[in-house]
């Protein structure tokens, strides 16, 4: 059984990379960053099992996962994999027929302009949601986001749209480069300061992920060079990655301070000279491995420790998400949430399990149906939305990679945020056609005929003197 079980992982994954390597990324949609996703989150640390025999984790309850003996599990990430594919493939035939090369386009869905108004949105909401943190003087900053967030409506709405902003923006710079109303050096800039000021402002590890897969889009003609280049570094980054949230404590435990960060650039240091681990350990954390693991409980626990939900956080949460807990304190809850209670016992923790974990949780092993439907819907609206709005395919492909670490919430939040960018660009474009036509000079009214011949441009042509 274990041999045809790896046979059929390896099938699988061939046929995902083989179209995935198929796939023209010049012009990019949700369709796109879903497929995407399967192979940063699901493909990448599963292959990783398979070479190391397993993923485990010493944080978590939950038993490690072992692809050639979880066989359940492993039918159910095949059959996902090939859920993904179907989905993409049908996308780009009926949903989103024609796909537009890199050239000239309408430069008012474009360029400096759009990606300024990202950019605004993401810093006003990052830096209000940060100072709601009370991260500056210090303390346990999530509870103080848990009492904001139950009772202020405009503190949720802001977290999930920063949330939201943090990938879209990528994404419009590379809508942008593609179109040519960015140039490369504007991508590397832009991305890079957004990452600083994230890094900084909210320890997300996300952000940097967001930052890597636009630039390897930007150099995808190099990527055998990027990839071979890269190998030594990926121990180091994924174990930097997976002892960030303890570095994050460290470095904000008495507020924003000099030693805070030194105290937590020594431990990295120690870290990185002392610790022993196996190459496929250290990169586990690149790929958020433990959200397989999670998965796996799901798909072993699922109807009996874990109840069945019909769709209580696949269908209801997304369209209820914005209500506050202090009006509504029976609403639907995250699903994150809902697994980390059961699974380690822990309120208010919240374990990642990709989308694959949420519709088996919510629909048992009838899961693929429900999935590949919404995403069907959520690909129809984007590309609907594209169409008159351009910026919006850029923007809606980290949608679809993000949508891999939250649940189908986010998926909804990210329609709002990205619907208010729409009329913010609107109103921004009728002010500033107006203004424009009230600075227009007027055009000069063409000369009056007079006798059936034009009249004279000057004196002198209308007055000669016979001799």
């Amino acid at each position: 059984m274990d041999g045809v079980l790896l046979v059929v992982y390896i099938v699988t994954f061939s046929c995902a990379i083989a179209y995935a390597c198929s796939i023209r990324l010049d012009h990019i949609g949700f369709e796109d960053g879903v497929l995407i996703g399967l192979l940063f989150f699901i493909l990448a640390p599963v292959t990783i099992a398979l070479i190391e025999g397993g993923i485990s984790s010493l944080s978590m309850l939950a038993g490690p996962f072992r692809p050639l003996h979880d066989h359940v599990t492993s039918v159910q990430i095949c059959i996902g994999c090939f859920l993904i594919i179907a989905f993409h493939w049908l996308t780009r035939r009926l949903i989103r027929p024609a796909r537009r090369g890199r050239g000239p386009v309408d430069r008012k869905h474009g360029g400096k302009l759009v990606i300024g108004l990202f950019m605004a949105i993401y810093v006003v909401c990052n830096m209000i949601y940060f100072l709601s943190s009370g991260k500056i003087a210090g303390g346990h900053w999530q509870g103080n986001l848990e009492v904001g967030l139950k009772n202020n409506l405009l503190l949720i709405v802001i977290g999930n749209f920063s949330n939201v902003f943090r990938g879209a923006i990528f994404g419009v710079l590379y809508n942008s480069y593609t179109k040519n109303l960015a140039t490369k050096k504007t991508v590397i800039l832009v991305g890079f300061m957004v990452v600083a000021f994230d890094v900084l402002t909210t320890f997300n590890r996300i952000t940097a992920a967001y930052y890597a897969i636009t630039l390897l889009l930007v150099y995808r003609r190099h990527f055998p060079v990027i990839a071979l280049a890269s190998i030594p570094v990926l121990p180091v980054v994924g174990y930097l990655s997976m002892i960030w949230s303890s570095l994050r404590g460290l470095a904000i435990v008495d507020g924003y301070s000099l030693s805070g960060f030194a105290n937590a650039a020594s431990v990295v240091n120690s870290a990185i000279t002392s610790g022993a681990m196996q190459f496929g350990q250290s990169i586990n954390g690149i790929f958020d491995s433990e959200n397989i693991i999670v998965l796996d409980w799901i798909v072993k626990n699922t109807g009996e420790q874990f109840p069945i939900l019909y769709g209580y956080t696949f269908f209801l949460r997304p369209i209820t998400v914005l209500i506050p807990s202090f009006f509504w304190p029976e609403k639907p809850g995250v699903f994150g949430v809902m697994v980390g209670g059961h699974l380690q016992g822990i309120s208010g923790l919240a374990l990642n399990s990709t989308i694959f974990g949420e519709a088996f949780g919510n629909f048992y092993y009838f899961w693929p149906i429900p999935l590949f439907l919404m995403l069907l819907v959520l690909s129809f609206i984007f590309t609907r939305l594209s169409r008159r709005w351009p910026f919006i395919d850029g923007a809606s492909f980290f949608v679809g990679f993000a949508l891999w670490r939250f649940d189908m919430s986010f998926a909804f939040i990210s329609l709002l945020g990205l619907s208010g960018v729409i009329v913010a660009w609107t109103l921004i474009n009728r002010f500033f056609a107006r203004s424009r036509s009230r600075h227009r000079r007027p055009l000069r009214a063409p000369p009056a005929v007079i006798g059936g011949r034009m009249p004279p441009r000057s004196w002198m042509e209308g007055n000669t003197c016979q001799r």
